[in-house]
């Protein structure tokens, strides 16, 4: 037989039947992590780091009890850690009864039993467990802070009180509650009756007197409160962070937690909290908490500021993050961070190959190569000759295949957000019809703090805090800067709202900023789009099941190539 009917064998008993890659693999590690083994997980099983048939000879399935003992999920159960028991009493007065494990014990189930399941190492009857210890009656009780107590009871340092008769404050402190209980607040670790006094910051005061600000109270007819602080204004002072500034001849200058007033008519610029005296040097800018000249400098990430090469060079280049240089904008399109003709240009993830797209050369998907579908052709992301193959039809990549956007598409990108069309009903319309790819190995939640648009680029930033990611159980919030591609002066509308960015960026220990392309989306953060992505990520085929894929298709041709030769 030939090394091309292995090949092929094993290509389509991979496929299988319903023309897809069906095979579930799985790594097995002994346990000392030394040695591994790949597993088919439909028909085998990792036990203890040894791989074992799920299936008797009965056909009847198996699982594991401990690290290494196997038992017949029909006719048996496991008791943790690693004791297996009949699942039915064999012999006695009851014979023939289910039995259930409640961790090490092991109790028999009555056909007509009232009890429920385990609690604990417990086989209980109640329809309540309380910190997986204590079974309790949920009609009559209920479980708080790890104690079952009687409805209308609660906790308060660790001792049970009536809600109807006594007020917890702090979970410190219980007070006795007066027949107006529901007016009684806590304010600190004491109580007070909101209709007559208020609480500012844990401290007592009398209500109708003034605001709160801080632990006092202040006037607002004709008193500031700059961030607790309390300040006589006459009309024209407003607060800049802890103090104030007059509005009529100065500005607030702040940023990065500091904060400054200056001279309206002074030759001063505020770049981020820093002035910066700006007296004969003829359109000063911004970059980041620096000033450049834009007529010979150009300001790149809103950080680094480096020399124009040529008086027409409007735009920054460069791959590496801070290793830029300077070169004219040939179009409004960007791949990656480098400005792309599109009719000319190819870009595929992110990655630019120039005038290749008039050459008839396509992107080979889902990695960054380019191929000539002429004499090349693409598999599994790779690209290979005709000749390599012998002039055989290549393997179909598993997986849905992404096409390359039209030019019409550009619009829906990343730079959608800029449009009168990113709206809540328009974004869950897109997902609904697939126009909004949402597959992303990540979906950050974001707070937008501030944004600038840049003058003479076609770039926006984005000051975001990241909460958590909604694909992982991790929590991670940090501060970044997110550069958008295009200018989006309508973000202006976004500054302090939520906002979930889905990308394949990876926030781990990140770098100062991330630079945003038509692989990722931005949407609204609202409660229905939440849940339609979340819904439609369990059927997403994610970065990493694309490779597996790849990766166990490859191996397994080269093992059956390796064994056909050392046969010969």
């Amino acid at each position: 037989m030939t090394l091309r009917y292995w090949v092929f064998s094993i290509f389509f008993c991979l496929l299988g039947c319903t023309g897809k890659l069906t095979v579930q693999a799985d790594i097995c590690l002994s346990k000392d992590g030394s040695r591994s083994r790949e597993y088919n997980t439909e028909t085998h099983l990792c036990c203890g780091g040894v791989v074992q048939e799920r299936f008797n000879s009965k056909r009847e399935e198996r699982g594991c009890c401990g690290d290494l003992q196997l038992f017949n999920r029909l006719e048996e159960i496991c008791c943790k850690p690693d004791i297996v028991r009949d699942r039915y009493i064999q012999s006695g007065e009851n014979r023939g009864k289910e039995q259930i494990c409640c961790g090490k014990e092991i109790f028999h189930v009555d056909a007509d039993a009232t009890t429920r399941g385990c609690c604990g190492n417990h086989f209980s009857k109640e329809d309540g467990c309380c910190n997986q210890t204590t079974p309790f009656n949920s009609t009559t009780s209920y479980c708080v802070k790890d104690h079952v107590v009687p409805l209308g009871y609660d906790i308060c340092n660790e001792k049970q009180y009536d809600t109807r008769k006594q007020i917890c404050c702090a979970d410190l402190v219980l007070h006795n509650s007066s027949s107006h209980w529901n007016t009684t607040r806590c304010c600190g670790t004491d109580i007070y009756d909101k209709r007559k006094k208020q609480c500012c910051m844990g401290k007592i005061q009398p209500r109708g007197s003034g605001h709160c600000c801080g632990k006092d109270l202040y006037n607002i007819g004709n008193e500031l409160c700059c961030r607790n602080k309390i300040f006589h204004s006459d009309g024209f002072l407003q607060c800049c962070g802890g103090s104030t500034y007059n509005v009529s001849h100065q500005e607030c200058c702040q940023g990065n937690g500091a904060s400054k007033a200056i001279p309206k008519e002074a030759e001063m610029l505020c770049c981020r909290g820093v002035v910066h005296n700006i007296n004969n040097v003829p359109n000063s800018r911004c970059c980041g908490n620096q000033t450049y000249s834009p007529l010979t400098n150009l300001c790149c990430n809103n950080d680094v500021i480096i020399k124009k090469d040529s008086t027409n060079h409007t735009i920054c280049c460069g791959r590496e993050a801070m290793s830029f240089h300077s070169c004219e904008r040939d179009s409004g399109h960007f791949c990656g961070r480098e400005a792309f003709h599109i009719k000319r240009d190819l870009c595929c993830n992110n990655k630019l190959h120039k005038n290749a797209k008039k050459r008839g050369i396509r992107c080979c998907l889902p990695g960054t190569d380019k191929f000539d579908p002429r004499s090349e052709i693409c598999e599994f992301g790779g690209v290979k000759t005709k000749a390599e193959t012998n002039n055989q039809p290549s393997l179909p990549i598993p997986g849905p295949q992404r096409r390359e956007l039209r030019p019409t598409q550009i619009a829906t990108g990343i730079c959608s957000i800029c449009s009168d069309a990113w709206t809540n009903r328009d974004v869950r319309r897109r997902i609904l019809d697939k126009s909004l790819d949402i597959c992303r190995e990540n979906g950050y939640l974001l707070t937008v703090k501030h944004f600038e648009v840049s003058e003479i680029a076609n770039k926006t930033w984005m000051d975001v805090t990241m909460k958590r990611n909604i694909f992982k159980t991790n929590a991670n919030k940090t501060d970044i800067i997110l550069e958008l591609p295009c200018k989006c002066s309508s973000l202006m509308k976004q500054s302090r709202k939520r906002i979930l960015l889905l990308t394949d960026l990876k926030f781990q220990n990140p770098p100062k900023s991330f630079h945003l392309g038509d692989s990722d989306a931005i949407v609204p953060r609202r409660k229905k789009i939440l849940n339609m992505i979340r819904e439609r990520f369990r059927n997403c085929d994610n970065y990493i099941v694309r490779n597996i894929r790849k990766i166990v298709f490859e191996d397994r041709i080269k093992k059956i190539i390796s064994e056909s030769k050392n046969k010969a």
